[in-house]
């Protein structure tokens, strides 16, 4: 298999799956490919997306 582990293929398969609703949030997008919702918002914080937004990418962290 090409370079990516199990993880960025975990991802990839998550932001390419398409969304009901655009206005759907993240953890409602992940919940529907199958985990609950309490494991689909961990799923979403583990990958640094936020749970409650609506486009499914990565939350850039802000220095202090």
């Amino acid at each position: 298999m090409s370079g990516f582990d199990f993880e960025q293929l975990y991802y990839l398969a998550i932001q390419n799956a398409p969304k009901k609703r655009k206005s759907d949030t993240n953890w409602v997008h992940v919940s529907r490919l199958g985990p609950s919702s309490t494991m689909a918002r961990q799923i979403c914080e583990y990958f640094g997306v936020d749970p409650e937004g609506t486009v499914f990418r990565k939350v850039e962290k802000m220095e202090v």
